[in-house]
């Protein structure tokens, strides 16, 4: 009887078991199925790949509040692994929301899973692949701002550049641009090159979305403002600095008296100022006085003649900038090297260690001993032994203070460009490390931007890759971010790249003067910090200072180091390097070539990072100095290094005791005017490979009464290929003169022919696919 009702009861327990577990499931699922959600990518479905990827999530509740996140998960080049990207969400029963989330989607990578999440619970998860819609790099992705979107020409621009790499001409994509989109994130519309604002009421902008627009605009991106007869609705009071007193008709058409702080008119016509021009950092706005969909003078030549030339400008200098990894989730070799080897001043001294160890095995295994030994006390060897090795242990710690590395490694690589304002801005790339194993999470200080650097620079199929282990996660809070790397191996570098900081840099004092390939005069050192390699750079002439002491004033006079530029001065010291030092026995300096590799990969990632804007002649100094941009790591202590490259532009004196200016061959830089599809100039390298026509714009300026022009070539033993023919541009005839280029140069009969409005023009003819050198000039003369 007993045993039939202990079966009893466990058949009701088993089955009560059960139901709950059947109730929670159709809880479950019921709270699945009460939640809808949308996924949409892009900029209506629109996006570029190297900038962060705007992911629109929808979501509809039709259950209980939920007060969770929205994590947006994306495969990386490691197979099974995942990143993600991650921000709060609140959503109330029977409301939709819609929530923006930027994310960095690698290459070779199509499939991203959406997931609403309450704690560690996963209510609803979608996955979606990124197929269409990707616009190519060498387009101009354009989002449009406006009430009214007809007649705005400039979604048709199109223009024609370097055809080596944008293959011809380049074309507009254009999509509609949301005002939610900007008070997201910058992020959200970083893809964008150009953003276009006419006949718009600016009225529903808040500060965010100020901030974001400027954040966007000094990344690099083209801001175009259309005004005229709607200059009361788009200009509001401190609106970008714009301010207008009225307007007036013309012929059509209407024009806002404007006042833009800081801008330069850069077109007029008529006595009237059309359009004005404001850089902000990488990038540029431009207001025109009037409405960009007025067809009466937004269809003039001239003024389509002026959007194709500056605008042109602009998205070829962003793409370089590309290309030299400036905003791209890549970075160089060099910089990877500088970022995974920490500056450490003093090595251990190995055999400092090995002399400590002998003493101490002499002392604690003969002397001590012996010495026991003969005054009959052995006994007491138990103690004094370990009191020996305890002072060891002391002296050993002591030795190895000055490498010792703290909770946190903090590895920043800072890039400065003094160009003599108050403040200078700094490009940086970090690297952050755990001392042991452990999570990590790298905030994303106040009024800069930090973004995470792809560390996997190779291609792998991902098709079969499931999202199973988190590899980093990137957390959106507020108008900031932060990155989280769950058990992290110890001395494993997070790197990543920080932008819009700015620092206050002194100028080095110079007094320079060159004539007969010599450069003499002298540099002080007003850093505050020794420079360990410092620099003069005009153009392809390298002269190497070398290491001056903070506040001390060196003369020189000294010939070029190098006559080939940067790149070939970088492996210059590589060579100097393994031949005088790692392959030799004698091992030479070792001062000397302590820090060289660390000096070689920031100057060759200076000339990838920054070859945009050095100028003709300029200063590099690298030294340790620091710089902060206010990291974080909460009570962790944090071993910090600096390797800062400080560029500088300097003036030299180029005239000779007759009083006459001497430019040296490579000082003017050779500008690509036009090129042919399957050819390309690479000014780094001073070398032009491929098959066709480039043409070639070298600025003198208007300012010099020109006595000579001479054109060469730089290396006299650098042999062409591809049947090469080199042309000038006499303004006289108006036709293009083939002329023989020799290792001394050829000096040009009546000059003045081959130079108009200060710029003189030469094109290289590579008939065969091959490559050669760029011609370059120089010029002597007399300032007007």
């Amino acid at each position: 009887m007993k045993k039939s009702r202990l079966k009893i009861l466990k058949v009701i327990i088993i089955c009560m078991v059960v139901i709950m577990n059947l109730s929670s499931i159709l809880v479950y699922a019921d709270e699945k199925d009460s939640i809808t959600i949308n996924v949409k990518y892009g900029i209506e479905g629109k996006y570029k790949n190297n900038y962060e990827l705007p992911v629109n999530v929808e979501i509809e509740n039709k259950g209980e509040n939920i007060n969770g996140q929205v994590e947006v998960r994306v495969q990386t080049n490691v197979y099974d692994t995942y990143d993600a990207f991650v921000c709060d969400v609140n959503i109330d029963s029977n409301e939709k929301k819609t929530v923006t989330i930027p994310i960095n989607l690698y290459e070779n990578s199509s499939k991203i899973s959406v997931v609403l999440k309450s704690g560690n619970n996963i209510i609803k998860e979608k996955t979606i692949i990124v197929g269409s819609g990707r616009i190519d790099e060498y387009s101009l992705f354009s989002g449009i701002l406006t009430d009214d979107i007809n007649g705005i020409n400039l979604r048709t621009l199109s223009f024609n550049v370097d055809g080596r790499r944008f293959g011809g001409d380049v074309k507009s994509v254009n999509v509609g641009l949301n005002i939610d989109m900007i008070s997201e994130s910058y992020k959200s519309i970083s893809a964008l090159d150009m953003i276009i604002i006419n006949n718009y009421d600016l009225s529903k902008f808040t500060d965010k979305h100020y901030k974001n627009l400027m954040e966007w605009v000094s990344n690099g991106g083209i801001l175009v403002i259309g005004t005229g007869e709607n200059s009361a609705k788009t200009i509001k009071e401190n609106n970008l600095g714009i301010s207008y007193n009225g307007t007036k008709d013309l012929n059509g058409y209407t024009l806002a008296n404007l006042e833009i702080k800081d801008a330069t008119v850069a077109l007029e016509k008529d006595g009237e100022n059309l359009i004005y021009e404001l850089d902000n950092e990488k990038g540029h706005i431009y207001v025109a006085a009037f409405d960009l969909a007025n067809q009466n003078i937004s269809n003039e030549d001239y003024i389509e003649y002026f959007w194709k030339e500056h605008i042109g400008k602009n998205f070829v200098n962003k793409v370089d900038r590309l290309y030299g990894y400036s905003n791209s989730n890549y970075s160089p070799y060099e910089i990877t090297n500088l970022l995974n080897n920490i500056p450490i001043d003093k090595e251990i001294n190995i055999g400092s260690i090995v002399g400590i160890f002998v003493c101490y095995c002499l002392i604690t295994g003969i002397l001590v001993y012996f010495i026991m030994k003969k005054l009959g006390k052995r006994e007491l060897l138990w103690g004094i032994i370990p009191i020996i090795s305890i002072l060891f242990s002391i002296m050993l710690f002591a030795i190895g203070t000055n490498t010792r590395i703290k909770d946190v490694a903090l590895n920043q690589v800072n890039f400065i460009l003094n160009d003599g304002s108050k403040e200078s801005t700094v490009k940086g790339y970090i690297g952050v490390a755990l001392k042991n194993r452990g999570n990590l999470i790298v905030k994303e200080p106040d009024n800069v931007l930090l973004k995470i650097l792809n560390e996997e620079n190779y291609y792998r199929n991902n098709s079969q890759s499931e999202f199973k282990k988190l590899g980093s996660k990137t957390v959106y809070k507020e108008s900031n971010s932060y990155y989280e790397f769950e058990n992290l191996s110890s001395l494993k570098m997070k790197k990543f790249t920080v932008s819009n900081h700015e620092q206050i840099v002194p100028s080095l004092d110079t007094n320079l003067k060159y004539e007969s390939n010599v450069l003499n005069g002298n540099i002080k050192n007003t850093l505050g910090n020794d420079i360990e390699k410092l620099l003069v750079v005009s153009s392809n002439s390298v002269w190497d200072i070398g290491k001056i002491k903070a506040g001390e004033e060196k003369n020189i006079d000294i010939k070029p180091t190098s006559s080939l530029g940067l790149s070939e001065y970088s492996n210059k010291l590589m060579d100097d390097y393994y031949n005088s030092y790692r392959n030799n026995k004698s091992k030479g300096d070792k001062e000397k070539y302590k820090d060289i590799i660390r000096i070689q990969n920031a100057i060759s990632s200076l000339a990838q990072i920054e070859s945009n804007g050095l100028g003709t002649t300029y200063i590099i100094a690298i030294t340790n100095m620091p710089v902060d941009y206010g990291f974080n790591f909460d009570n962790r202590s944090v071993s910090k290094y600096d390797t800062t490259v400080m560029t500088q532009k300097v003036n030299i004196d180029f005239t000779d005791k007759d009083g006459i200016l001497n430019y040296p061959m490579g000082y003017f830089k050779p500008v690509v005017l036009s090129s042919s599809a399957y050819i390309y100039a690479d000014d780094y390298y001073n070398e032009i490979n491929g098959q066709g026509d480039v043409t070639f714009k070298y600025e003198v300026g208007s300012d010099l009464d020109i006595l000579n022009i001479t054109i060469g070539n730089l290396n006299k033993q650098y042999q062409s290929s591809g049947n090469q023919k080199i042309f000038i541009y006499n303004n006289e005839s108006e036709k293009y003169e083939t002329i023989d280029v020799k290792a001394k140069g050829n000096d040009l009969t009546n000059p003045k022919a081959y130079i108009k409005d200060g710029i003189v023009k030469v094109q290289v003819s590579l008939e065969e696919d091959g490559y050669t050198q760029i011609p370059q000039i120089s010029v002597k003369g007399r300032a007007k």
